[in-house]
């Protein structure tokens, strides 16, 4: 009869017990998740407002069938109504410069190649 080592053993018994007693459920998030504290000054609250109201991300039929999923955006401030796509990958460049009038919806719109969707600028 062959025996195993005790420390074989008792490794093998904390992974069985970690493994079979951990588990992770996912819920809805609660809106103090969701967005920003509450602004502390009169200059937040314009840059809150500002940030939340001049585009949209929308997720259509072509996002979720396009092979590269693009998302279209609509500006709703500077040209309401007009509209480009980006891939998911360069979304976090679109809504933080946006969001902080780092750069305008027209830098992005203007930025896309012949299909109609921003992938990002030449040389990032």
């Amino acid at each position: 009869m062959r025996r195993f080592p005790a420390k074989s053993l008792a490794g093998a018994g904390a992974a069985a017990t970690l493994l079979s007693c951990a588990s992770a459920r996912a819920d809805q998030p609660r809106p103090w998740e969701t967005g920003f504290q509450t602004p502390a000054t009169d200059m937040m609250r314009q840059i809150e407002w500002f940030g939340n109201y001049t585009f949209v991300f929308i997720v259509d039929h072509i996002a979720l069938t396009h092979p590269d999923h693009p998302i279209q955006v609509v500006d709703l401030y500077t040209e309401p109504g007009r509209v480009f796509r980006v891939i998911p990958s360069e979304m976090w460049a679109v809504q933080n410069n946006l969001s902080i009038a780092n750069m305008d919806f027209e830098d992005f719109a203007d930025a896309v190649d012949q299909d109609g969707i921003f992938r990002g600028f030449p040389g990032s």
